[in-house]
């Protein structure tokens, strides 16, 4: 919060004239459906980015309108259906850190769907900094959002921020970690199948390997996870060793993390390689395509390619074009529809919004490997 009150009521001025243009002139966010799900750029606006405005979009993340019926309802991917709002409700999405692709993808979602029904979109970046998540939601309570959706990776913080939200009767939302307020309050929960998540690319990257007829002497599995962001991540790393060990019990396992960097993935790979005898082969697991991409880099430029394997974590569209490559030693990437996840939250905010249907308790990610055989079934070329 501004310690300075001639300042906060400047601030808030300026945030309702932005909303009432109806644009989004903050050079850090994106528009919606620009197909840059590889960005990584500075990540969000900090204070407001307007996306409502009432456009319709009907490119293939939804977006075609039906007003056949009462109030109408927008479609949305995978035959969701996300009712016209009674009003454009303010709504702020907050995502955990703005430099990562997954969450640059959320954030599309969230974009198109509230450009698709007008709802006022504010998108707020946390950076992983427990400072900034409680600067953020200070200024939407100042702001009188209608809705919080929180997206923190950091459960700890999450009751502090539950209870700000609770007592100034705002309702909320949450994407990742469960946010319970110190009275009871629990938000409901967009809810990543983590543990799942890295088991199963994992267990699928060292069956091919096993398939290939590489032996668990062999074998060294290359864990890099993100543990710098707290509990989904670690819970997702542990899922991955699992995976690999449900195929191999006595793999020899080695565990790192990118930071978040896919420059640090690529040095820590090629420094680990380095040390890798010849005749090993190393299976690797990433948490997300960015960072697979450059463990393929240090792989290739160590010229190691023909004893290596990788799978991905967090599919975005950037990886289609590489498991589609002739002879890629990418064996996976978990899809979780990340842009569909604004659309399924945004059809419960709006109902509840418009005439209080209580919004589900859990509301389950979906999940899918997609392969270098699947890939053009779900993603055609």
């Amino acid at each position: 919060m501004k310690k300075i009150l001639c300042i906060a009521m400047t601030l808030i001025l300026a945030l309702s004239l932005l909303a009432a243009c109806g644009g989004n002139d903050t050079p850090d966010t994106p528009p919606a459906n620009t197909g840059d799900s590889g960005n990584t750029g500075s990540g969000g606006s900090d204070a407001g980015s307007s996306s409502g405005g009432g456009q319709t979009d009907t490119g293939s993340s939804g977006g075609q309108t039906d007003t056949s019926s009462g109030g109408g309802f927008v479609d949305g991917p995978g035959g969701i259906k996300v009712p016209m709002p009674n009003e454009p409700y303010r709504v702020v999405f907050t995502m955990f850190n703005g430099l990562n692709p997954v969450a640059r993808e959320i954030e599309m979602g969230f974009i198109a769907v509230s450009e698709a029904t007008g709802i006022d979109l504010w998108v707020m970046d946390n950076e992983l900094d427990p400072i900034k998540m409680n600067s953020n939601v200070d200024m939407a309570i100042t702001a009188g959002v209608d809705f919080y959706v929180l997206y923190t990776n950091d459960q700890e913080s999450n009751p502090q921020l539950m209870d700000k939200l609770v007592g100034a009767g705002i309702p909320a939302g949450t994407i990742g970690t469960a946010a319970i307020a110190t009275t009871g309050e629990e938000a409901p929960f967009l809810q990543l199948p983590n543990y799942d998540l890295g088991f199963l690319g994992a267990a699928s990257a060292m069956q091919v390997a096993k398939d290939k007829g590489w032996t668990e002497d062999q074998i060294v599995f290359f864990s890099m996870g993100f543990l710098e962001a707290g509990g989904p991540f670690i819970t997702r790393t542990q899922g991955a060793e699992a995976g690999a060990r449900s195929i191999f019990p006595g793999v020899d396992y080695h565990e790192t993390s990118s930071t978040g960097s896919a420059e640090v993935a690529f040095q820590r790979t090629a420094d680990f390689l380095m040390t890798l005898p010849a005749g090993k082969k190393l299976v690797g697991w990433t948490h997300s395509d960015d960072v697979t991409a450059s463990l393929l880099a240090a792989i290739r430029q160590a010229g190691r390619e023909d004893d290596a394997l990788l799978v991905s974590g967090g599919f975005t569209a950037s990886m289609a074009g590489m498991l589609r490559e002739p002879g890629t030693i990418i064996v996976g990437s978990i899809d979780l529809s990340f842009q569909a996840w604004g659309w399924d939250m945004m059809q419960h905010i709006i109902a509840y919004l418009n005439d209080g249907t209580p919004m589900p308790a859990i509301i389950p990610a979906p999940m899918k490997l997609l392969t270098p055989a699947n890939i053009n079934d779900f993603y055609p070329e």
